[in-house]
């Protein structure tokens, strides 16, 4: 089973072992957008501020394969941060595998579903990246005005 979880106690060095051996896209860097990243494995120097950056997020979201799996860690991780307004969070790292653009939604999703409902009462989500429409999602508003997008639950 796969899953998102908080990274957190020791699955934080399972994770940078992962990250050693595997490559992403940084898509995200503290809150500044390059979708045209390459893919790469980290550098111990860039590995321990990209760690950094997560553990010291708000919200840091890695997708967890299952106890039975090979892989470790899937294909998208995000970190969240609480923005100024109080009903609102905001993208500032993601990391995923390809392909790119379909990973880059569902990484941008999870963090979604896992923030914005009743249980942490935020409202909107904030990506530094222009996003289009997302298929088959009709319960998710979307709002895209020049490099920002802003997803919301639609209601009823």
């Amino acid at each position: 089973m796969i899953g998102p979880v908080f990274l957190r106690g020791e699955l934080i060095n399972k994770f940078k072992e992962h990250l050693i051996n595997t490559e992403y896209h940084y898509v995200i860097h503290s809150g500044i957008a390059n979708i045209n990243s390459i893919a790469e494995r980290f550098e111990f120097e860039k590995l321990d501020d990209l760690l950094d950056k997560f553990i010291g997020s708000d919200y840091p979201i890695v997708c967890k394969s299952g106890s039975k799996s090979a892989i470790p860690f899937w294909d998208y991780h995000v970190a969240v941060n609480s923005s100024r307004y109080d009903k609102e969070v905001v993208v500032t790292e993601l990391l995923i595998r390809e392909p790119k653009d379909s990973n880059m939604t569902k990484g941008v999703l999870m963090a979604f579903y896992m923030l914005i409902n009743d249980r942490y009462k935020y409202e909107r989500l904030i990506v530094p990246i222009k996003m289009t429409e997302i298929i088959g999602y009709e319960d998710i508003g979307i709002d895209s005005k020049n490099d920002e997008t802003i997803l919301f639950r639609k209601h009823s």
